[in-house]
């Protein structure tokens, strides 16, 4: 039996304090881009999940904790596409099975973000 499995991981939620660096000779911290500032890197892991192998992706050993909750002896990362996205804006990733998820990042400060997932089949 094998499934494919879709993970989300919010990385480098961005702000001000988290970016700033020291002006070179002042020693003053410096505003990073606006722009910059308001992003938050979302990346989906879709990865293959079968009783038909027993070995974890390396790439998923950061997971494996949480993997063994499942019913699965393997899982294999299939990709890990990401996109930067502001407050308000979504992406599509494709999945297997004609299947497509698609992100909204709702809002996010700096500890937390709030985002909206939807996973929809390709004739949808």
């Amino acid at each position: 039996m094998s499934h494919f499995l879709a993970t989300l991981f919010l990385a480098a939620l961005t702000s001000g304090s988290a970016l700033a660096a020291p002006a070179r000779g002042s020693g003053a911290p410096t505003a990073p881009k606006a722009e910059a500032a308001d992003r938050v890197t979302i990346e989906v892991q879709v990865v293959h999940a079968s009783d038909s192998f027993d070995t974890i992706d390396p790439a998923l050993t950061s997971l494996a904790s949480s993997l063994r909750y499942l019913k699965f002896k393997g899982y294999k990362l299939l990709s890990a596409p990401s996109a930067a996205l502001k407050a308000g804006q979504e992406s599509s990733f494709p999945l297997e099975g004609n299947r497509t998820i698609t992100v909204k990042l709702v809002d996010h400060d700096d500890a937390r973000a709030r985002v909206r997932v939807s996973i929809a089949r390709g004739d949808e």
